[in-house]
């Protein structure tokens, strides 16, 4: 199945989604109810780990298969390609890496997933200015919202697409 499969066929939509029987559906990154693969998929490995020991259960070439799938979805190399806990573990881990200076900022959305705000304020306790978007409206951001509060020592916005109204894209390099 592939994501245009899934875009232009309602009747594959409604069985992938089961939810969609009695609601709109709605799903983002947060919490929301699963899809069917992922429920079979659970109950395979449920099933699996009554028999024998839950952490040899998936063979090692899995990972690496999987991690591969991700890669080329993403057009990334196979080892760009991790797993890890929350998303706040892998934010924090982006965020620990970069070489940002004392004299540099990031802009964080303050009334983000606390998964994408609490990594970069960690930022501060290294000197680094993380400044908070200011907005017009709640929970609607702007381009020019984002674009007027940048300046040359800006190194990261860090935004939930949630947020975002669609169809935008900013290129950070243009600036």
């Amino acid at each position: 199945m592939t994501l245009e499969e899934l875009q232009s066929n309602e009747e594959l939509r409604n069985f992938e989604f089961p939810v969609t029987k009695d609601k709109i559906f709605l799903g983002h990154a947060g919490v929301c109810p699963l899809p069917r693969r992922v429920h079979e998929a659970i109950q395979r490995y449920s099933e699996a780990c009554t028999a024998q020991d839950q952490e040899v259960v998936q063979p090692a070439s899995w990972l690496k298969e999987t991690r591969q799938s991700a890669a080329d979805f993403l057009g990334a190399r196979l080892e760009e390609v991790a797993f890890v806990g929350p998303t706040s573990q892998g934010l924090s881990f982006v965020a620990e890496g970069l070489e940002i200076r004392k004299n540099q900022n990031v802009l964080v959305y303050q009334d983000d997933y606390p998964s994408n705000v609490y990594p970069w304020m960690a930022m501060a306790e290294r000197g680094i200015e993380v400044r908070f978007l200011n907005l017009r409206e709640l929970g609607v951001i702007r381009p020019r919202d984002v674009l007027g509060q940048i300046d040359e020592n800006t190194r990261l916005v860090a935004l939930a697409s949630c947020h975002f109204l669609s169809g935008y894209r900013i290129d950070l390099d243009a600036i």
